[in-house]
């Protein structure tokens, strides 16, 4: 099988990191992704899209690639291009069984008829209903970022069928090294840190597979994805943060103090108050007194 990565948004991980500071209104395009991709928002990355080319998979893998409905796919027709003597996609396991031969010879027999139908006048459409899923074809199918991924969540498991594996294996790899931002934590949940399956299957298997990568950020002139920029910011974070906390101190010791003047402040006029109302109660007291001694 033969895969090639033939197009894909240039910058892929500039519109994704675009796409997803619009969103919160941030001028950091990176970090609001990172952020965005956390919380499972991943509709940021549907921006960026990758176009292959697939040789040589068999109709078997070719069945279970369209499932995945979120793609656009252009097959090789079987209608107009008759079938040459091609090479037929045969497992491991059958080559290795003592079937092997019996089931090429069968193969190859049903593709001997279907020339022979095709030769008497049958149309290559319907003669192609007596050949084997082994015949191969190709085709042009395009992702975007998020269809990919989760693409390659289910297809590089280890219990994947062996050649859509090996398909979405070589699709990862490239990926990975034309936009590693987006695809440096793409693959099944082993990978992630579980298997949704619970089957406990080996991650290092899958690594070894499609290999590790060393991220390097590209995005559409964003510097502050450079560790410098990085370190930077984590330094204007702790000097905001001082000035807000001193803010808060001295609003907090000025608030403080006005309560204090405010308490004073009605104390002496409570102490006025008692001392207006008892001299009032002496002028009244001593105004019944005289009263009563007339």
């Amino acid at each position: 099988m033969k895969v090639e990565l033939i197009a894909y948004t240039p910058t892929a991980a500039g519109v994704c990191c675009d796409a997803a500071a619009i969103c919160t209104d941030s001028n950091n395009g990176y970090r609001s992704l990172q952020h965005s991709l956390a919380s499972g928002h991943e509709s940021v990355l549907e921006h960026a899209v990758f176009t292959f080319r697939v040789e040589g998979a068999s109709r078997v893998t070719l069945a279970q690639l369209t499932r995945h409905r979120l793609a656009s796919f252009s097959v090789q027709s079987q209608r107009y291009v008759k079938l040459d003597n091609p090479e037929l996609v045969i497992p491991e396991s059958i080559r290795s069984s003592a079937f092997a031969s019996e089931a090429e010879s069968s193969m190859r027999y049903m593709l001997n008829l279907y020339q022979r139908m095709v030769e008497a006048g049958i149309p290559a459409e319907d003669a192609r209903y007596v050949t084997p899923q082994a015949v191969p074809t190709s085709l042009i199918v395009t992702m975007n970022a998020r269809e990919l991924r989760h693409f390659f969540s289910l297809r590089c498991c280890n219990r994947a069928q062996w050649e859509i594996r090996q398909l979405a294996d070589e699709m990862l790899k490239l990926c990975r090294k034309a936009a590693p931002t987006l695809f440096e934590n793409a693959g099944p949940g082993c990978v992630q840190g579980g298997c949704p399956e619970k089957k406990n299957l080996r991650a290092s298997e899958i690594e070894s597979r499609v290999g590790q990568v060393t991220v390097e950020i590209e995005t559409s002139g964003w510097d502050e994805t450079s560790s410098s920029y990085m370190e930077e910011m984590n330094v204007r974070y702790v000097i905001v943060f001082l000035i807000v906390a001193v803010l808060v101190l001295v609003v907090g010791m000025a608030l403080a103090v006005i309560a204090s003047d405010t308490d004073d402040w009605n104390k002496e006029f409570d102490d006025r108050d008692q001392e207006a109302y008892l001299r009032k109660w002496n002028e009244q007291r001593k105004k019944h007194k005289d009263h009563t001694c007339r």
